[in-house]
């Protein structure tokens, strides 16, 4: 099989000749190790007696070093971490406290750690350290900046003694580090190399044989050295390689595949090497170096500038990345440019705590000004990026934290190229993680993977469909498909439905059966169950369910206004730009769906739409629209503007007190940045804050249906399109706090009334 004889890592010199580009590591005087020797005054050689001060800030660190420790009288309990400003250090480190000139020396030699960001302040005003035995499982003292918010991507600084120094220091929060850089590209590619090997041995994510091949393909030879490269056309089955990335918001001219460039691409010319980004030739690289000889990347092997062949080829992507052997994942790189090993481009060569000198003492306390009263004891500083970058760019970090760390996470057409590959290797910001189809997650630290912990990236996602399970099983996948899809950001909105046309092929079944609804828990392959027809990203089976999707945070915009051109109907997800979810607990239908109907742009069911429409019939009432703001607490001010909707009182003919309005977008009038659901978030119970004062937007031109106990999907008339046509705006619930009314008692004594949404 295809990479069974691993041939080898990249060499330094391939790195900065073969691929093009100039070498990745810095060797600059500002990352250089500096000669061992004294520094400071030499009478002051710390030990572990005298290396801090015992009226330092520092010295409850220092429990297990064996100098005496000052412990405060008025203090309970130590605190599990030491908070101390970078202005406290450098006035520390003038008084003599020797441990706090080394952090300080080190702080202040770090270059900034990742060059795609220039305005990167490696020091920030407020420091956490960890106390001495409160993280047992680290193998360094850390330094984290949490006291900034604002920038809680950049990495632990991490300070150690190397091995052939292990008696050098007297702190013992240095401890001994055997560096090993997994920032290398060889080092990455040699981890790729061995997870392929063992899952093509032992895992069953293997893709199913099949006699599909990609219309095109990349064939790769290398002649007397340098790369060769072709598009070929009818190539017999056989293993190839994918690529997934983020195209970039300056992509060079001249790289794509055209009507025509094809021919000459097709033949013994090729694709000239120097027109291609960094990232497709490092792809090309490590396809060769991993045994492969085709690879497909969708710049090159579709005609951008036929509609017909982007129609044709991204109907197809399912097959594309499912029988594809590897997928390689470009998380960290925002662009073509910046190639696969944006890690090999990071600050990640250790530098030594200097010696630096402190400007004269300001505060008249005695301390000696001008010299850090230490001497180099082989402390080193080196950014921590290893892992815990990754781990919290998933899980932890705030949207922009995300997209400079990992940007090929917030790109719509990405998410299902993750999604349908049978094995992923993650080129992330400071290491490679493998993933595949099997659930297996490892990443090169050997944090992740089996036996140890085990993070759950698409795990059942990624693994469910190759099982058996029950409609309903299969219908929340898709739902959490949605949410997770909508999570995410396109370059060209009408691509909505398109970017998720893959993987919702997967969904397709295989053969003809009878649909099965939400209450179906018969377990059955999942390819075989059916969920009816695809209308606009809702499957029918699951109707009138489907159409109880609500905006997960704040409001989206509407992308047929937006693109200028039909996206989706207005009861579909796919009309708005923002992040969706639905809430399907305890979930009791009351509407009825009469006619749904879609009408498709082309040949693919899960393509593009020209127009759709829905009739249905439920209980209808009027609502009138409010707004007001209100001060975020703990938020410096930060204020947001809060939707409400509010009803007539069936039984006292008064309109009822205004519950929360979930937008599906801004409607108009409104400006400022729109919380759905917030005051219910921070509200104080006790007190019943609220927003108190409301602006009414509308009255008689919303409408409310009634299509579960506790879901109202609120519509707008559509003016020109005569009676009874409406257009959805929002949804209202009634389990956000379980403190708001029963929103069926509205409904009491209304008609029911046929209506339609576009």
């Amino acid at each position: 099989v295809a990479a069974s004889q691993y041939p080898g890592c990249f060499t330094d010199e391939e790195v900065g000749h073969l691929l093009g580009r100039p070498s990745t590591r810095s060797d600059e005087a500002v990352n250089n190790d500096v000669q061992d020797g004294s520094h400071g005054d030499p009478g002051r050689t710390p030990t572990p007696e005298n290396h801090f001060l015992p009226d330092c800030h520092c010295s409850t660190l220092h429990s297990q070093c064996g100098g005496t420790v000052h412990v405060d009288a008025e203090q309970d309990a130590k605190p599990p971490v030491i908070n101390m400003t970078i202005e406290y250090l450098r006035y520390a480190a003038g008084r003599g406290c020797w441990f706090c000139s080394v952090v300080y020396g080190g702080i202040v030699a770090a270059p900034p750690w990742d060059p795609l960001r220039a305005e990167t302040v490696p020091v920030h005003p407020l420091f956490q350290m960890p106390r001495d035995g409160q993280a047992s499982d680290t193998l360094d003292f850390a330094i984290s900046p949490f006291g900034d918010t604002d920038h809680t991507q950049e990495p632990d600084l991490v300070f150690y003694v190397d091995k052939d120094q292990a008696t050098a220091s007297p702190c013992k929060l240095f401890l001994v580090r055997d560096q090993l850089d997994r920032t290398e590209p060889r080092q990455q590619l040699a981890f790729t190399a061995q997870k392929l090997q063992h899952c093509l041995k032992n895992h069953s994510c293997v893709p199913q044989t099949s006699s599909f091949m990609p219309t095109r393909l990349l064939h790769i030879q290398v002649v007397d050295g340098k790369y060769v490269l072709n598009i070929s056309t009818g190539v017999s089955p056989q293993p190839y390689i994918t690529l997934s990335h983020c195209w970039g918001k300056s992509f060079p001219s001249g790289v794509t595949t055209t009507s025509e460039n094809l021919e000459t691409r097709m033949s013994s010319l090729g694709i000239p090497w120097h027109v291609l980004p960094t990232t497709f030739r490092d792809a090309v690289a490590m396809t060769e170096r991993l045994g492969f000889r085709y690879l497909w990347i969708d710049a090159l092997c579709i005609l951008q500038d036929s509609a017909a062949d982007w129609m044709a080829e991204s109907s197809r992507m399912h097959d594309v990345y499912s029988y594809g052997h590897l997928l390689l994942s470009a998380d960290a790189s925002p662009d073509s440019q910046t190639g696969m090993f944006r890690a090999a481009n990071l600050s990640s060569k250790p530098w030594r705590a200097l010696p630096l000198t402190s400007p004269p003492n300001q505060d008249g306390d005695g301390a000696t000004p001008g010299n850090l009263l230490w001497a180099d004891h082989g402390v080193k500083a080196i950014f921590g990026t290893i892992h815990s970058i990754l781990r919290a760019a998933i899980a932890f970090q705030p949207r922009e934290t995300l997209l400079h760390l990992r940007p090929l996470t917030a790109r719509a057409w990405c998410f299902q190229e993750q999604r349908l590959a049978r094995r992923v290797i993650h080129m992330c910001m400071s290491e490679a993680m493998w993933s595949c189809a099997d659930g297996i997650v490892e990443c090169q630290c050997g944090k992740c993977g089996p036996g140890r912990h085990e993070y759950p990236y698409f795990a059942w996602q990624r693994s469910l469909p190759d099982k058996e399970c029950s409609g309903k099983d299969k219908h929340t996948l898709w739902m959490n498909t949605i949410y997770n899809y909508t999570e995410r950001d396109l370059s060209h909105w009408t691509d909505r439905l398109p970017a998720l046309s893959g993987l919702a092929h997967q969904f397709l079944p295989v053969s003809e059966s009878n649909e099965s609804g939400l209450d179906d828990e018969v377990k059955r392959p999942f390819r075989e169950i059916n969920l009816g027809t695809y209308l606009a990203g809702i499957w029918s089976s699951s109707l009138p369910v489907g159409l109880c999707w609500q905006a997960a945070n704040t409001p989206g915009r509407r992308l047929s206004a937006l693109a200028s051109r039909y996206v989706a109907p207005s009861w579909s997800w796919a009309s708005v730009s923002g992040n969706v979810n639905w809430d399907t607990n305890n979930f009791q239908t009351r509407g009825e769906i009469l006619d749904i109907r879609c009408d498709l742009a082309g040949q693919d069911e899960t393509g593009s739409l020209r127009g759709g429409e829905v009739t249905l019939r439920a209980k209808m009432i009027p609502l009138r629209l409010y707004h007001g703001d209100l001060e975020v607490p703990g938020a410096n001010g930060l204020r947001y503007t809060y939707l409400y909707m509010e009803a007539r009182d069936p039984s006292t003919g008064q309109w009822a007190p205004p519950v929360m309005y979930l937008a599906d977008c801004a409607p108009p009038g409104v400006e400022g940045q729109i919380h759905a659901g917030a005051d219910m978030l921070w509200g104080d119970k006790k007190t019943g804050e609220r927003v108190h004062e409301l602006t009414p937007l509308s009255e008689g031109e919303y409408f409310g249906l009634q299509l579960a106990v506790s879901y109202v999907m609120v519509v707008r008339t559509v003016a020109g399109d005569g009676p009874g046509v409406f257009e959805r705006t929002g949804s209202l619930q009634r389990d956000w706090n379980g403190e708001m009314p029963d929103l069926s008692t509205w409904f009491e004594g209304a008609e029911s009334q046929t209506v339609r949404v576009v």
